[in-house]
């Protein structure tokens, strides 16, 4: 296919550009009260979940708690914002 020898890195990098990278996963939730559940796919390893009060955010911080994927906050303390970062 090609005319030249190709180096191992141009060759990842063809391999790389035909695979495409699995979608995030997505935080599920649910309000019961002003107990807040988050849960993410259990799949879904080496994430962990942050917290910041208010967008944009200038830090965010690690939620303690998460148990199999899976967390509960209070929300009463008003609006907060969560992510995954792997």
């Amino acid at each position: 296919l090609y005319s030249t020898t190709m180096a191992p890195s141009a060759v990842l990098s063809h391999f790389l550009a035909m695979t495409a990278p699995p979608p995030p996963p997505s935080i599920a939730y649910s309000l019961s009260g002003t107990n807040l559940t988050l849960s993410w796919p259990a799949d879904a390893t080496g994430y962990s979940l942050q917290y910041t009060p208010t967008l944009p955010a200038s830090a965010w911080t690690p939620v303690s708690g998460v148990v199999n994927n899976q967390v509960k906050v209070d929300a009463s303390h008003g609006n907060g914002f969560y992510r995954l970062k792997k």
